[in-house]
């Protein structure tokens, strides 16, 4: 299977880097094919509404004609059969890189319709009540819904704050790594 792992995380080897290794660590030794982006040093404008996109887009190849690093990405999700998102949960969602990649799609649908694909979403986060996710499993849902793609599942991880805390987690990364090995 070819996979397309975006980490949404500002902080570089933070916890939700650690846990994409993992995940990553599985698939690869299961026979899958992993390209893995990350967002913190890309540039990903937020979708500006200006359905441009509906007049044949960017002469690139481009569903969206603003001239930034989602080209890249939109090319990858093109090339690969599964999505993975690997995020830090901020104020109960998406970070604001995502969020704008996510809002981005909106030019695939102006400009022919979603790719038909499958997506899995990685989360870590600090707080470790029992309502932690509830907001981010909502949204993804609603997401993944809208744009008919096939949910795989979701992983996440509570109680993670500090750069590095999730390596005293020898458990969940274990689980991650077996979450990536058991796709095919």
């Amino acid at each position: 299977m070819k996979i397309l792992l975006i980490s949404a995380s500002s902080r570089l080897n933070g916890n939700s880097d650690i846990l994409a290794d993992a995940f990553t660590k599985g698939a690869v030794r299961s026979g899958n094919k992993v390209t893995r982006i990350s967002l913190a040093s890309m540039r990903i404008n937020p979708c500006s509404a200006c359905d441009l996109c509906a007049s044949n887009g960017n002469p690139k190849g481009c569903p969206c004609v603003q001239n930034d690093d989602m080209a890249q990405i939109y090319k990858l999700v093109n090339e690969n059969e599964l999505v993975v998102f690997a995020m830090p949960l901020y104020f109960y969602t998406f970070p604001a890189k995502l969020k704008a990649l996510i809002d981005r799609f909106y030019g695939y649908y102006m400009t022919g319709g979603y790719p038909k694909r499958e997506a899995m979403l990685l989360a870590v986060a600090a707080d470790d009540a029992p309502n932690t996710f509830d907001a981010l499993k909502l949204t993804y849902g609603q997401i993944m819904g809208h744009l008919e793609w096939k949910d795989r599942g979701t992983y996440f991880v509570k109680g993670v704050m500090a750069k590095g805390d999730i390596n005293s987690r020898a458990e969940v990364l274990d689980d991650a790594e077996k979450l990536g090995a058991s796709l095919t």
